[in-house]
């Protein structure tokens, strides 16, 4: 079994959504695209060994840039919904609270997945508040984006994300106000890898996903607290379709790490903190 908790959908609403960020996202993350059916994308997941996906949308705050709708993500967990559970997000300009209830009582959508680069906000930004205590209140799981970002790297002011509201710092603050809401630190927060194990070993609700990454680049000081005293805490994701899942899992096992360290972040960890795996 394999969870993979950082998946994006291969679909044109994923290269809408980038816009002119598309391409160098792409260039970035050296990826090969193509778009893909719902059908297609469950299928190549599967092929790959994963047994369930969460299905992350984008949303975004800077001019020229679009989103993956709530709607788009629940079509796709309801055309397989063995295989994917989907997350929300949500745009600012507009009655954001009222989205993530219909999302969730509506839509069926199980956790919420914020980008604070691409929503120009700060995660514990008290605007937010709403969110996390719907979150809180619902023992929801919340993705947050951490570290750099493959969206605009490489141009001319880096497409407009601000690279400093990926700190993990801020989900510390949101850790103490919303004990019942589980945190997951999206790509350990590079180069703010140590401030990301630092929260994550202190915070009991905080967890650190590994997607986006080739394994063997991770900093040797991660791999350190991963196999050892945040093997608890660490969690299987490939950022699909930007990397492939079964690159990540191949060069995972490659690592030496301890058996059940492997395992626990492979799918372990994951069925602890969201029900339905």
């Amino acid at each position: 079994m394999v969870v993979d908790v950082h998946v994006h959908p291969p679909t044109e609403e994923f290269v809408k959504a980038l816009g002119p960020l598309f391409d160098p996202t792409l260039k970035y993350f050296r990826a090969v695209f193509k778009v893909k059916n719902f059908k297609e994308f469950a299928e190549d997941l599967r092929s790959q060994g994963i047994t369930k996906a969460f299905l992350l949308p984008l949303s975004s705050s800077i001019a020229g840039l679009g989103r993956i709708s709530n709607q788009h993500i629940a079509e796709i967990c309801n055309s397989d919904p063995d295989l994917f559970i989907g997350f929300a997000s949500f745009d600012l300009n507009k009655d954001f609270e009222k989205e993530i209830k219909y999302a969730l009582n509506n839509l069926g959508l199980k956790g919420i997945k914020i980008h604070p680069q691409l929503q120009l906000i700060k995660p514990d930004d008290e605007k937010l508040s709403k969110i996390f205590e719907i979150a809180n209140e619902n023992r929801l799981l919340c993705v947050i984006h951490t570290g750099i970002t493959g969206i605009g790297a490489g141009i001319k002011g880096g497409g407009g994300l601000p690279l400093e509201l990926g700190r993990p710092i801020y989900v510390d603050n949101l850790a103490i106000k919303y004990p019942d809401v589980n945190f997951i630190l999206a790509h350990f927060g590079w180069p703010w890898y140590e401030e990301a194990l630092a929260v994550a070993y202190h915070k009991g609700n905080v967890f650190i996903d590994i997607s986006g990454w080739s394994p063997k680049y991770i900093p040797q000081i991660v791999l350190k607290y991963m196999d050892s005293l945040l093997q608890d805490k660490f969690l299987f994701g490939s950022d699909y379709p930007m990397l492939q899942p079964s690159r990540i899992i191949n060069e995972l096992k490659s690592l030496n790490l301890k058996n059940e360290t492997l395992n626990k972040i492979l799918y372990e960890n994951a069925k602890k903190i969201i029900k339905g795996i």
